[in-house]
Formats: structure tokens, C-alpha cells, sequence
């Protein structure tokens, strides 16, 4: 009976270590899409930024995603967090003028020319204007997103940072590809 028992720990020990090493092989497997990745890249990002306090509700940070096809889509996941003591409140908007109350600005897949002209009209606003679009950055948005090496990574316009009136954390500049605008 020892023996029996001994062989049925044995057994055991090797099925319960089979079934970790597949569940470790398992969640290895399962890798976040892009767009989950950089709407939580975007989420952290918000915390190493300052506003003008005038720019800012008392009690809430607002994203506007204006634009289909883009990680903006998914930061829906955000809508009621907390974020430097503020509430997270995610809207989805057609028009670039009503970004008027927005913190944060996604630019979703919109027509280039539409992208220059919203971020000609945000530019004296407190507004972090964020995309995945290819050049984002140096064409004046403030973060862009980028594929480099198969990871997400991001540029940061630090001239049109400036001209938004938002301050960016040392912290996410030293972490950043720093762009200007061609001009």
C-alpha cells in the first residue's frame, strides 16, 4: 500500500508540473493586440503630464477619440478610472471643434489633410494631441505612436508639447524619441 501511494504522488507531482508548464506555455502564447498595448501606454503616459489648471475640471480628465480603426477604440476600458485624482471620462466625437473640452485628443484613421487642420486649431489649446498615424509627431501632433523592432514605442513632439502649453515628466522624455516639427 506504501508503494501505491508513493507511485500516485509520483503521478501527481509530474501531471501538476505537465499542467503548469502548459498553462505557462499557454499565457506566453496569449499576447495583447497593439491597440490594447498602446491604450495603456496612452493611460500611463497621462500621469507623467501637467495641464494648465485652468485647462483642467475639477474632477475629471476627458480623452476625445475622434477617428475609426485606431487604439482610440479601445480605451473605451478607460471610462471611469482614476488618474491624478480626476475620473477618466472617454468620449467619441465627429468633429475635430469639439475637442474644445478634451485634455487628450486621439486621432483615429481620418483624412491627413483634416489631421493638419485639427492640429492647427488645437494648437493654442491644452490638448495632448495623440496618433498612431504614420509621422504623427513631425507633422505637429505631440505623441505618436510607432512600430519599431515588432514593439510599441512613441515619439514625442516637444515643440508642439510647448505650443499646447502641456509639460511632459523628464521621466517619459528620457523614455521617448524626441521629434520636431520640419519647420
Amino acid at each position: 500500500m506504501p508503494r501505491t501511494r508513493l507511485r500516485i504522488l509520483q503521478i501527481s507531482m509530474i501531471l501538476l508540473l505537465a499542467a503548469s508548464i502548459c498553462r505557462g506555455a499557454y499565457a506566453d502564447s496569449i499576447k495583447p493586440s497593439d491597440n490594447h498595448v498602446k491604450s495603456a501606454m496612452l493611460f500611463n503616459m497621462i500621469k507623467f503630464v501637467d495641464w494648465p489648471q485652468e485647462s483642467l475640471s475639477a474632477n475629471a480628465i476627458t480623452i476625445c477619440v475622434l477617428g475609426k480603426g485606431s487604439f482610440g477604440e479601445v480605451l473605451n476600458a478607460f471610462q471611469g478610472e482614476h488618474l491624478k485624482g480626476r475620473t477618466v471620462n472617454v468620449r467619441h466625437i465627429s468633429q475635430g471643434y469639439e475637442a474644445i473640452d478634451c485634455q487628450v485628443l486621439v486621432l483615429g484613421d481620418i483624412d491627413r489633410r483634416l489631421v493638419t487642420s485639427i492640429i492647427e486649431r488645437t494648437r493654442q489649446q491644452a490638448v495632448l494631441t495623440v496618433s498612431d498615424m504614420p509621422n504623427f509627431a513631425q507633422a505637429g501632433g505631440v505623441v505618436g505612436f510607432i512600430e519599431q523592432d515588432d514593439k510599441i514605442r512613441f515619439t514625442i513632439n516637444t515643440t508642439a508639447a510647448q505650443q499646447h502649453r502641456i509639460r511632459i515628466s523628464y521621466q517619459l522624455l528620457k523614455i521617448a524619441r524626441i521629434v520636431k516639427d520640419p519647420s
